[in-house]
Parts: structure tokens; C-alpha cells; sequence
């Protein structure tokens, strides 16, 4: 039987990713990698972990830091610092970002139109208001046209992968203590 999350975690969850989306868009240096750190130990703490629910947050992560390593070697994203093609804080929102697909996310997970079109209007939105704080810059409306398409894209394959896991429960207890 699935996990029910009671609603307060799900809001933990949303606003915790809330918190390190700011954090990075606003300082986007090793400040915000703390914070981050410290903010995906906080959900390891407060949220129900399961073997399954590591493994999608890391194949989520994974995929996503190649894709904006590629939009970033194509020219759609541009950054100041990077740590090897993307900067390091953008690696470690990425494995935030992941943790939400599964809690706060798993709604518009279970419909994959619904991850299509909240990718095609999220994912280039939560670009623009970075570039809005200077963390990377977009050359125009073109590069949004782009990662309108890509996170549509990936939110759809985000979509499957969550719906293949073998046991796709998410258990009570934790794996790592």
C-alpha cells in the first residue's frame, strides 16, 4: 500500500524546494550550496525514505544536470561560474528539485499530460525568474521557446520514470540511519 503523505509534508516539501530555489537564485554561490545541503538533510529527517524514492531522486537529478549541462554547452543557459559546464549550486538544486517529484510534485507525476504542461509553463518560468536575479543569463524569448520544449520533455520522462519503479511506495521508514 502507497504511503499517504499527510498534507503538512507535502507543503514541507514544496516549501523547502521553495526555500532552496531562492537561495540559489539569489545568492547562487557556495551559500546557497549549504543551504541546500542543509535543506535536503532537513527532508531526509522530516519525510518517509525509501530505497525507490532515492533511486527516482537520483535518476531525476542525474538526467536533469545532463540536460542543462547540454543547454548550457548549446548556448540556451549561460552562467557566470561554473563548476564544470553547470555551476556547483545548480547541481545540488537539481537533487532538491528531485525530492519534490515523489512528495509535493507526485500529483502532476501520476498524469503525464499534467507533467507535460506543468513542465512546458514551470520549468522555463523558474529559468526566467533566476536570470531575473542575475544567477544565469537567457539570451531571449527564443531560449524560453527551448526549455518550454525540453522541461515539457523531461517532465514527462520524469512522469514515466516515477510510474515504472518496480515498488513505487514510498515506506515509512528510512533506508540509511
Amino acid at each position: 500500500m502507497e504511503y499517504e503523505f499527510k498534507p503538512q509534508q507535502l507543503v514541507n516539501n514544496f516549501a523547502v524546494f521553495q526555500m532552496g530555489w531562492f537561495a540559489s537564485a539569489f545568492w547562487h554561490d557556495s551559500r546557497s550550496v549549504v543551504v541546500v545541503i542543509l535543506l535536503l538533510a532537513w527532508l531526509y529527517q522530516s519525510e518517509p525514505w525509501s530505497k525507490v524514492r532515492i533511486q527516482v531522486t537520483i535518476q531525476v537529478a542525474l538526467v536533469g544536470i545532463l540536460i542543462d549541462s547540454l543547454l548550457t554547452w548549446y548556448g540556451v543557459l549561460a552562467f557566470d561560474d561554473t563548476f564544470f559546464i553547470i555551476p556547483i549550486w545548480l547541481i545540488f538544486l537539481w537533487f532538491l528539485f528531485a525530492s519534490t517529484v515523489t512528495i509535493s510534485l507526485r500529483w502532476i507525476m501520476a498524469n503525464h499530460w499534467y507533467a507535460l504542461l506543468g513542465g512546458a509553463l514551470f520549468g522555463p518560468l523558474a529559468y526566467w525568474g533566476g536570470a531575473q536575479f542575475n544567477a544565469l543569463t537567457l539570451s531571449g524569448w527564443q531560449d524560453l521557446v527551448v526549455l518550454a520544449v525540453v522541461w515539457a520533455a523531461l517532465m514527462m520522462l520524469f512522469s514515466v520514470l516515477v510510474k515504472k519503479q518496480p515498488n513505487n511506495k514510498v515506506m515509512r521508514r528510512r533506508v540509511l540511519q
